[in-house]
């Protein structure tokens, strides 16, 4: 099964079921697939081929879906760019995809050709008219009148995971990794048709257009928000008889106080998810359950592995009695149906239970590879085994812990911060002689980066590094706050001690 004939199959067998609610706006499966059909043809006309690579700016709405399903149902590499992002970062992203093709919504056309521009030349740009419909202004190939067969192998998406270091990391995700994630996850959920999710996230993030695809893999309902809103969160909860909420803590506590301060309750919802290595506060899923009584499913995993790794299911009444809700709160679960999740050795020998060792996955959801970079995907990929980097524990029940990350990242609210990309850019202010970012606790995000600084001399003020790196940095990656110390501790090789550092902003704390 290919990720389009999701849609072509219930466009044909529920084409009068909703698919998308937007704005007010009902889109039946129907004519979904219509307008999905109509923007093949375009692309089709504009020379579009299998293996081209798209680069997509894109908000939240109907037409990210459309173009997903017609450029993949012609063997297009789709990269969603996250426009949140400053305008060093879009470009490193284009540099190292060297995109074919652009697709833009009208907001962003000046910001896409301009990144472009800047480090790959394009074929054209695609863009929506006033009327909805796709148009194309560019270079045409020829040759390109019949698509080519796609084989479940094929690259479907190129996922640019957060953390970039010295160079972008882009996952390689196959119609089978999709399609697989999305079985497997609808399996754990039991989701059916008679569902309705209300999708939270940025459909350019992976947790927004992965998730969503588990519910249009069964021919579920799914209403768009084009950014998260507590009330207008509630409102559609009510209003489209919501049945799965996917929430980060920060919202779960949004739309709890809004529904304490009104006196209501959410009654009609059947799941509340969270998916996050950070573990979510107890008091904060009891009192959101007090609100949305609900059963309450974390989860865990990467973009490497298409979105799904493990589930932790906690029936309501277990949430409501509050009884060792912590510690069951500490595992992510149990792996995935369709997956095999390990602890293994530096020699890649499963270890026993209880003993701790890195996290490894296996099966159809393991990347194809990171794009342009065999030697990473090597050290990665195994024998077909994800070594997600992550440390790691399973007790004798197969239940999963994560103690720790082998590699150097913050997540702060979901999102993945590489410490060595800010350090860097800090590294270039003037009069920084050393520093070191880390991440500290923190109640509303469950970390953020703390930027230690060692000044060359004399004074050094700290709002004026805040004031460049809003300029040079998304948002999610400046540094909460920055400090002045007289030194970083350093070992024996001269290395810099972040464990150190964190204890220290933990008793700061």
């Amino acid at each position: 099964m290919l990720v389009h004939d999701i849609i072509r199959h219930h466009g044909r067998v529920r084409k009068g079921q909703p698919a998308l609610v937007f704005e007010g706006e009902v889109v039946s499966y129907g004519r979904l697939l219509e307008r999905v059909d109509r923007w093949r043809e375009t692309l089709l006309r504009a020379g579009v081929r299998k293996g081209d690579r798209l680069a997509v700016f894109s908000r939240t709405n109907p037409d990210y879906l459309t173009l997903l399903f017609a450029a993949l149902s012609l063997g297009v590499w789709f990269c969603p760019v996250n426009v949140i992002l400053k305008k060093p970062e879009i470009e490193r992203i284009l540099g190292d995809f060297s995109p074919d093709l652009l697709y833009a919504d009208s907001p962003l056309v000046e910001v896409a050709e301009e990144a472009a521009s800047r480090v790959s030349p394009v074929r054209g740009i695609f863009t929506v008219t006033e009327e909805g419909e796709l148009s194309y202004r560019g270079r045409k190939e020829s040759g390109a009148s019949s698509p080519e067969k796609i084989s479940p192998d094929d690259v479907a998406m190129v996922v640019y995971t957060g953390g970039f270091g010295k160079r972008p990391k882009g996952a390689m995700l196959t119609h089978e990794n999709i399609v697989s994630a999305s079985f497997f996850s609808a399996v754990e959920l039991s989701l059916s048709p008679a569902d309705t999710y209300l999708s939270t996230f940025p459909l350019p993030f992976l947790a927004g257009t992965g998730r969503l695809m588990k519910f249009f893999l069964v021919g579920a309902r799914v209403v768009l928000m084009d950014s998260f809103d507590p009330e207008k969160a509630v409102r559609y909860t009510k209003e489209y008889g919501v049945t799965h909420l996917l929430l980060v803590p920060q919202m779960m506590k949004e739309m709890t106080e809004v529904l304490k301060g009104r006196g209501e309750k959410l009654s009609g919802v059947r799941q509340i998810s969270y998916s996050g290595i950070v573990p979510v506060q107890p008091n904060v899923v009891r009192e959101c359950v007090e609100v949305i009584p609900a059963d309450f499913v974390q989860s865990f995993a990467q973009v490497e592995s298409s979105g799904v790794i493990s589930f932790l299911h906690l029936e309501r009444e277990t949430v409501e009695k509050g009884e060792s809700l912590s510690g069951l709160l500490s595992s992510v679960g149990k792996e995935s149906v369709g997956l095999e999740v390990r602890v293994e050795n530096p020699m890649g020998e499963e270890l026993p239970p209880g003993e701790i060792g890195e996290l490894v996955v296996a099966g159809a959801t393991v990347m194809k590879g990171y794009y342009e970079d065999p030697l990473l995907t090597e050290e990665k990929i195994r024998d077909g085994r994800l070594r997600t980097g992550y440390v790691a524990s399973k007790d004798e029940e197969g239940y999963l812990y994560v103690v720790d990350r082998l590699q150097d990242i913050i997540i702060r609210g979901g999102f993945i911060i590489d410490p060595s990309e800010v350090e860097e850019v800090i590294s270039e202010f003037e009069g920084v002689a050393e520093v070191a970012v880390v991440g500290a606790p923190d109640e509303k995000y469950g970390e953020v980066p703390v930027a230690l600084i060692v000044p060359e001399g004399g004074e050094f003020a700290p709002e004026k590094l805040l004031t460049y790196l809003k300029e040079t940095l998304a948002s999610f990656k400046v540094p909460a706050r920055v400090e002045v110390v007289p030194r970083l501790p350093r070992n024996s090789q001269g290395k810099i001690l972040k464990a150190r550092l964190k204890e220290y902003l933990i008793d700061r704390a």
